[in-house]
Order: structure tokens, then C-alpha cells, then sequence
């Protein structure tokens, strides 16, 4: 399923998370190359799930047309939890989600998030929006580049 997964990925940069154009690829078996594939991992900024993940939102899967593939940076169980969610639509008519809940991080008190957008550009976006707005959001970004510094 893995192939699977990272064929959508791609299909989703390759088509800028635009669900119609994505369908269709996946309907017409369009075919990736390894380079391609290659190259779009070396892009991906984010972590990502597919609509075929356990991990993907539950509530999305009874929507018509959900986003087949959703690029976020947080805690992807807040995607499935009754904590405060946004799931709306952004000025370039890609879903987005967003979910915070209260946490506690290095004894602090903060705001335990994820953010989750059809496409990475976007995504960069929403999350340089919370980050101006809302202080003590956990900090994933020193999570992600301490964990890279010890594998």
C-alpha cells in the first residue's frame, strides 16, 4: 500500500492538491515515473495521509469529493477528536482543517495542533497565519529537526 500512497502524494503536488485533476490521473491509471516520484519526495515539506490511511479523518470519508490526499504538521488524531476543528474552504477553494486542544509542552501551557491542506503552498500559509496569531502553539518544528539530528 505504500506505492499506493506515494503515487497519490505525488499525484497531489503534481496537481496542486486539485481533487478533479486527481481523480482523473488516478482514473486513466496515469503512470509516474521513478524520477518524478523521486523528485516530489524531495519537495514534500510535510507529513502526509491519503484517504486509504487509518490515520485519515473519519468525517471526510462521508463527505462527497473528500480531499484525497491531506498534507499536515501537528497531531494528526486531533483530525478525528471533538476538540475546536475548522474544516472549511481557503480563497483558493482547497480544504483545509484545523484542530487545537490544550496541552502541556516543556511545563508550559500551550496549544497542541494540527493543520492539514489539499497542498503544501497552502498549508504553508494557514500555518504561518496560526503561528502569528496564536502564541504557545506546540512546536513542531524543533520536534521535527531534533528527531532529524538523531537518526
Amino acid at each position: 500500500m505504500g506505492k499506493i500512497n506515494d503515487t497519490l502524494m505525488c499525484l497531489a503536488m503534481k496537481y496542486n492538491g486539485n481533487f478533479d485533476d486527481i481523480l482523473d490521473a488516478v482514473k486513466s491509471h496515469e503512470d509516474i515515473d521513478y524520477d518524478a516520484m523521486a523528485s516530489y519526495k524531495k519537495e514534500l515539506r510535510y507529513k502526509y495521509t491519503t484517504m486509504i490511511k487509518n490515520d485519515y479523518p473519519e468525517f471526510l470519508k462521508d463527505t462527497d469529493g473528500p480531499p484525497i490526499v491531506l498534507f499536515y504538521e501537528g497531531d494528526a488524531t486531533l483530525m478525528n477528536k471533538d476538540d475546536t476543528m475548522i474544516y472549511s474552504v481557503n480563497s483558493n477553494k482547497h480544504r483545509f482543517i484545523v484542530s487545537v486542544k490544550s496541552a502541556t509542552f516543556k511545563n508550559e501551557e500551550v496549544l497542541d495542533y494540527c493543520a492539514a491542506c489539499e497542498n503544501q503552498n497552502d498549508l504553508d500559509e494557514i500555518l504561518s497565519y496560526l503561528k502569528r496569531r496564536e502564541p504557545g502553539l506546540k512546536d513542531y518544528g524543533q520536534i521535527k529537526k531534533r528527531n532529524a539530528i538523531e537518526r
